[in-house]
């Protein structure tokens, strides 16, 4: 294989070759697919009839289906003759098996931490600052009068580097305090102007709105949010030049205050000439000494001084041929490192270098970075491609798919999930896949159009327009994935040759349940063994599912459905099935137990699924319960939700038992509920699950809103001290949250040593608790939020004999909200703290210990605290670097007093009383001043 793709570059008959061996394995693959889901539905059928193991005689069974054998001897045959052919070709073409069999040998390595990834940019610091002096430029100069938003571009080719640039003053310290709205888009694809306009209001609000199309309101949504605003609007990847377009978009950001910017990175200087902008940076290549820079930070595993001279020149080489483009050299570095000498020699004689004539020897570059992979990269490398340009995914779900397709070979399910994640890292550490935003990662346009190229018979990416144009989507494609801008009623003209394996739909308007059932006949999704459907705005699924006998992954997340049909839980070879944000959920069918393959039931309705970033709303009530025997799914990993439930016919908490695969996030909501059968949390015996990183446990009782009222008394209930004691988890985990428990104290596992990785923990609508549990000494806690506790008054240092240095080690981030008890705290010792955040706290007075000692202080936040207020002396910590005060009138006054004696620190106060989350409207009015000192004006 390995010696058919170098040929193949330019020999296209060997192309085709190759092509043809592909497709002739695809349908290899369906027969045995065939046969073992004959296998396996025949056995679970005998299970459910209590029978005895289908390889005992058993009439039903694919073993003694005589028809059945004769049609897969048939295909076989025709499978092997073919494979004769190709055999035959291969010998034609020279083709030999060593360059393969060596490669696939090459090691995979799993980096130790993601400091491998956030390389440090290397030769733009001069564009850097000319670009942060364009956005930061006074308001009064001439040029700018003319216009409250004006317009900065960034142009320069495919590969330089432009959006790592544009981060990179994005997140810089001086533009953050310099806008007080920042927002990202990436606009590659955004066409005409509703296109742009929706684009930019989707961006600002983080929402989607499907059915507006009208540009005056489009226009005045806009105007209406940046207001009084000064923002910074940056547009990525701008390839639109229609006039009309950015005409109608600069209109309604004129509303802006003046100084508000729009930051551009774009490959054409038509488009910084058609937005009129007041400055324009075109980005050069690197410079030969930048450019060798960055090369041995990705290809040197050791200090380049330490490096064979022999590589140091064949480095030097290969750099002078990438001709100062980062994009290739990060790539061709993250290749070589710990590749031999021989692997660098061959890539500096390449005749693939010739491939680009005189374009900058991206492709040649990209090209020699996918040859050389390990054998067991590449398939998972081009996978990636079917995710549309510019579209972000999780890892999580990459690894997921490329496990639906068979491209990660293990001996089991759990040793598949880790080296697919091993096989992901790999790819970022070779900078082909780069992080996007916080958990999504995404191709480089460059990038993706390469991946395209290796295997562009095989996947389409196309809008749905696009496809109906088409006379025919070729016989060769299995993998679809389909734009739908517009609403649709049929998939009438579609044509679709190929037995699809992916199909992956991205849809602006909901899809009809007969559209989609049509979808499926026109398709030809037989052999489907991945489908996504997420955000399609679907709210059922027809029957005709149930006939996707290979799919292993579905996901129906962010969409509207409500049930599952019967017929889904005899797909027994599903591995994956998320619904992750489906609000409207009402039931999980009872037959699901049946699916034995079954890694991932993912329903929960957050988006987000660790501790810091998720939230409860009133809704968890809604969450369904899982059926009764849901330990029969022993192979389960993912199952982040679990309602606790007396009713008949669903799951009791005991059966978690058996489900010791579990990883990630566990939530175990309605935990009141065990009032009368505490014993079954000793059962579901948690200690024994040591996967588990996130832990939520969750008490409700009927007469409670999930956040508290004010008065709102809870009973205090000591049983739950009995079942929060047989909840301990296993010692590994990293984040632990308790919401509503009643006991006034915490057992001994809460705050115990032994759970030396615990990094997160919040407490929340514990009321009847007035201390905390032993938490100082937690070697790992970084992260501490309590959270309306009523009756907590006692910050305390506990235990008495904590030594200096062991008190909070690690932690680094404490919050306090809605703790109206809670008179002080004491910061002595919390050498590691960085952010303090106390909100709604009405007693609270004062904080001991925050002194210059603090040296790793730096935002200070206090929110609706009127008692607080600082002593005349007070010191602030010296690494401080932002204070602000909101309706705290005590401190308001001390911050007006004396922030002249703090130049280095910003710090912003406003006065207003607190009513249910709400200004007041008897507040002080137009009080609202922010003191921008010295360092931060430079």
């Amino acid at each position: 294989m390995s010696n058919a793709e170098r040929k193949g570059v330019k020999d296209e008959s060997i192309k085709l070759w190759l092509l043809e061996l592909k497709q002739v394995s695809y349908d290899a693959e369906d027969i045995l697919g065939d046969f073992e889901f004959e296998l396996l539905r025949s056995k679970m059928e005998a299970d459910r009839k209590r029978k005895r193991e289908v390889f005992e005689y058993d009439p039903s069974s694919p073993l003694y289906d005589a028809n059945l054998q004769k049609e897969m001897l048939q295909r076989i045959r025709m499978v092997c003759e073919m494979f004769d052919e190709i055999e035959k070709d291969r010998v034609r073409f020279h083709l030999v098996e060593q360059d393969g069999e060596l490669k696939s040998r090459t090691k995979i390595r799993s980096p130790s931490s993601s400091l491998a990834y956030q390389s440090e940019v290397i030769g733009r610091d001069v564009e850097k600052n000319e670009i942060i002096n364009a956005l930061m430029a006074p308001v009064g100069d001439d040029k700018l009068d003319a216009s409250a938003a004006h317009v900065v571009c960034l142009v320069g080719m495919g590969g330089l580097g432009k959006t790592t640039l544009a981060k990179l003053v994005y997140n810089d310290e001086r533009i953050i305090n310099q806008f007080n709205l920042r927002v990202w888009k990436w606009v590659f694809e955004t066409h005409g102007v509703v296109g742009l306009l929706k684009a930019a209001v989707e961006a600002f609000t983080g929402q989607t709105y499907y059915n507006v199309t009208d540009v005056p309101q489009l226009q005045y949504m806009l105007s209406h949010i940046v207001a009084g605003k000064k923002f910074l609007l940056v547009l990525d990847d701008v390839r639109n030049d229609d006039l009309m377009a950015w005409e109608s978009l600069r209109a309604p950001l004129e509303n802006g205050l003046k100084g508000s910017c729009i930051l551009i990175t774009t490959r054409s200087r038509k488009v910084s000439d058609i937005m009129d902008a007041e400055v324009t940076l075109e980005l050069n290549p690197l410079r030969r000494s930048e450019s060798w820079a960055l090369f041995c930070r990705h290809a040197f595993e050791v200090d380049v001084t330490e490096a064979l001279p022999s590589l140091i020149e064949k480095g030097q080489t290969i750099v002078e041929k990438c001709k100062g483009v980062p994009l290739a050299i990060k790539v061709l570095g993250g290749l070589l490192c710990f590749e031999d000498e021989e692997t660098w020699e061959d890539v500096q004689r390449s005749e693939l270098w010739n491939l680009d004539e005189g374009k900058d020897n991206i492709l040649s570059s990209l090209i020699l970075s996918y040859l050389y992979l390990p054998a067991s990269l590449k398939p998972c490398f081009t996978y990636c491609s079917v995710i549309p340009k510019g579209c972000f995914f999780k890892q999580e779900t990459m690894v997921r798919m490329w496990m639906a397709q068979g491209l990660i070979q293990t001996e089991d399910n759990k040793q598949m999930e880790g080296t697919g994640r091993s096989f992901f890292n790999e790819l970022r550490r070779r900078s082909l896949v780069q992080d996007a935003i916080p958990d999504f990662f995404m191709m480089h346009d460059l990038i993706h159009d390469s991946a395209r190229s290796i295997w562009e018979k095989e996947c389409c990416n196309a809008t749905y327009e696009e496809l109906q144009g088409m006379l025919e989507c070729g016989k060769t494609v299995r993998h679809l994935s389909v734009m739908m801008a517009n609403d649709i009623s049929s998939f009438g003209s579609i044509r679709v040759s190929g037995m699809l394996r992916s199909l992956l739909l991205a849809a602006r308007y909901p899809i009809d349940l007969n559209v989609m059932a049509e979808m499926f006949l026109k398709l030809r999704v037989t052999y489907l063994r991945v489908l996504d459907l997420s955000s399609t705005g679907i709210d059922e699924l027809p029957d005709s599912i149930g006939g996707l006998k290979h799919l292993r992954y579905l996901s129906l997340t962010a969409t509207g459905i409500r049930r599952l049909p019967p017929s889904l839980c005899s797909l027994y070879n599903l591995q994956t099935l998320e619904m992750r944000e489906c609000h409207f959920l009402e039931e999980i069918p009872q037959d699901i137990v049946n699916l034995s393959n079954l890694l991932h039931l993912d329903f929960f309705k957050s988006a987000f699924a660790n501790i810091s970033r998720m939230y409860f709303s009133s809704q968890i009530d809604e969450t369904p319960t899982l059926p009764a025997n849901i330990r029969r799914l022993t192979s389960l990993q993912t199952l982040p939700q679990f309602m606790v439930t007396e009713d008949t016919g669903c799951a009791r908490l005991a059966e978690l038992k058996d489900l010791n695969q579990l990883d990630g996030l566990l939530c175990i909501v309605n935990l009141q509920k065990l009032v009368y059968s505490k014993h079954e949390a000793k059962e579901a015996n948690l200690r024994s699950k040591k996967n588990i990183t996130d832990l939520v446990l969750h008490w409700r009782r009927s007469d409670d809103t999930m956040f508290f009222a004010e008065g709102g008394d809870r009973t205090i209930d000591e049983d739950d001290i009995v079942v929060l004691e047989n909840l301990q988890p296993h010692t590994n985990i990293r984040g632990l949250k308790i919401v509503g428990y009643s006991a006034t104290i915490f057992p001994n596992w809460v705050g115990n040593l032994t759970f030396s990785c615990l990094e997160e923990v919040e407490l929340s609508h514990c009321n009847s608790c007035q201390y905390l549990p032993h938490l100082s000494l937690l070697p790992s806690l970084k992260r501490l939020q309590v959270s309306y506790m009523k009756l907590f008054k006692q910050w305390g240092r506990e235990p008495n004999d904590a030594q200096e240095g062991t008190y909070f080690p690690c932690l680094q981030e404490l919050s306090i909200d809605n703790c109206y008890n809670l008179p002080s705290i004491s910061l002595h010792g919390l050498t590691a703290l960085e952010k303090l955040h106390i909100n709604n706290c009405r007693e609270f007075k004062a904080i001991g210990g925050l002194n210059s000692h603090l040296t790793s202080m730096k935002t200070l936040t206090f929110k609706y605290c009127s008692e607080l207020q600082f002593v005349e002396e007070q010191e602030l910590p010296v690494k401080l670097k932002e204070m602000r005060a909101i309706g705290c009138p005590l401190l308001q006054e001390w911050c007006q007093r004396h922030h002249g004696e703090f130049p280095d620190v910003f710090l912003s106060f406003k006065a207003e009383s607190f009513m249910g989350g709400r200004q007041s409207p008897y507040a002080s009015p137009g009080l609202n001043v922010a003191l921008y000192l010295s360092h931060i004006s430079q």
